[in-house]
């Protein structure tokens, strides 16, 4: 019995590390699309922008609590699961724009991003997991 709650346990950490990966490349995605007319202007800002968002979302990628078995989400826990990566992305992405210059970048484009921010991550959340708990590895 205890091997089989071990091997549950691995197989969801190893799917949450892959949605973690993918849920990163989507935000990257998404913030590339979004800011890439303005990105011309000064790409190293940007750059540094893309990377603080993505530490933010590798940092608080883990849950809080080590549930055992496979859950299947509902609408609200994805929502508020998606808002609160939200805000911690914002944080570390207002965290980078102070760290590099604020004088030079306008207000705006940070919160002009936090809606597809929020819509992209409530995408792979709903949709990643299910996803990839999914795919069978053959050896």
């Amino acid at each position: 019995m205890a091997q089989g709650k071990r091997m549950i346990t691995n197989r969801k950490s190893g799917t949450q590390s892959l949605v973690a990966f993918f849920r990163c490349l989507a935000v990257s995605a998404a913030f590339w699309f979004w800011y890439m007319p303005a990105a011309r202007l000064d790409q190293y800002h940007f750059f540094i922008y893309n990377d603080f968002v993505l530490l933010g979302l590798i940092l608080h990628s883990r849950p809080a609590r080590e549930d055992v078995g496979i859950r299947v989400p509902t609408l609200e826990s994805v929502s508020r699961k998606s808002l609160r990566q939200t805000a911690i992305a914002l944080f570390y992405f207002l965290i980078g724009v102070l760290a590099a210059d604020p004088a030079n970048v306008s207000w705006f484009l940070p919160f002009s991003f936090v809606p597809a921010l929020f819509v992209t991550l409530l995408v792979t959340n709903w949709y990643l997991p299910p996803l990839l708990r999914n795919l069978r590895v053959h050896a």
